[in-house]
């Protein structure tokens, strides 16, 4: 048994060895390491890769992101990396859903890098000094974050929905998760179809909800996966848009099912959080 446990303790030894051999250039972060970090952040912005070392994702990214701490002095940030699973209150605390998990912080906020390969270094970079802009931003201290929605589409929370569900009989919602690949791809079409909506004098507000922040609102309304698109009436009674991540080039098809299409027999409708299928007769449609 004693040579058993010996045994297990080397291997586990190596593989952590094996696994910072990728990080000769990325500084290793304990959580309380990270904390003291994060309050200097005003000084310097830096990266953290959120990692596990029996991920192969994460095996597979290392030696990028070890590449770019070389060169991150350069461009004025610093990269770190702590385990994921050593230190699970921080991957909570930083919304990591899956590993690596990478997140850029920068003055009171953090910015969650859109995809899980790291790609190559110029793409870091470029994240680090731009791009981190077209995500969503978090604030560090727990705060609501920013919304990078402009225009006429309507920012739903918890805080807001009994007045607006109360004003508006129809709601034309999008639930999206922060870090959700495809709700970052489907902005610009979610911002057309509210700017044509509002052009057609359409009788319905296009909105957009948190589904992550706002976990209650998206369970009553079945809205999952995301981006899940529901058109809800007297938010109670919804009705689920069909393939949502099959993103349409023509706007007008999402104004259709605002006006008529909703009542298609096979659209997917629900009440109080239970899920039927909506008939109609010929004479309805």
């Amino acid at each position: 048994m004693t040579r058993l446990l010996l045994t297990l303790a080397v291997l586990g030894s190596l593989i952590c060895m094996a696994y910072a051999a990728h990080y000769e250039h990325s500084i290793h972060l304990t959580e309380s390491q990270l904390n003291d970090r994060i309050k200097t952040v005003n000084e310097k912005p830096f990266f953290v890769v959120f990692y596990g070392k029996n991920c192969g994702f994460c095996k597979q990214s290392a030696p990028v992101w070890d590449r770019l701490a070389k060169v991150s002095g350069e461009f004025g940030f610093d990269v770190y990396h702590i385990d994921a699973h050593d230190y699970p209150n921080s991957s909570s605390r930083f919304f990591i859903s899956g590993l690596p998990g990478m997140v850029f912080f920068k003055g009171e906020h953090f910015y969650a890098f859109p995809d899980r390969l790291a790609g190559d270094v110029d793409n870091l970079i470029d994240f680090a000094l731009k791009d981190y802009v077209k995500v969503d931003a978090e604030f560090i201290d727990g705060r609501k974050k920013i919304s990078t929605y402009k225009g006429d589409v309507v920012e739903i929370d918890e805080d807001n929905w009994p007045v607006i569900s109360r004003k508006n009989k129809w709601m034309f919602v999008e639930f999206y998760g922060p870090a959700c690949g495809y709700c970052k791809e489907f902005t610009p079409t979610w911002e057309k179809v509210a700017t044509e909506a509002k052009k057609q004098g359409i009788d319905a507000i296009v909105a957009r909800i948190n589904a992550r922040d706002e976990i209650s609102l998206a369970h009553r309304y079945d809205a999952y996966p995301w981006p899940s698109i529901v058109l809800i009436e007297d938010a109670n009674k919804y009705y689920k848009f069909p393939e949502p991540r099959n993103t349409r080039s023509n706007i007008q098809e999402y104004i259709d099912f605002i006006t008529k299409d909703y009542k298609k027999p096979d659209v997917v409708t629900g009440i109080d959080n239970r899920q039927v299928v909506h008939r109609y007769r010929a004479d309805e449609l």
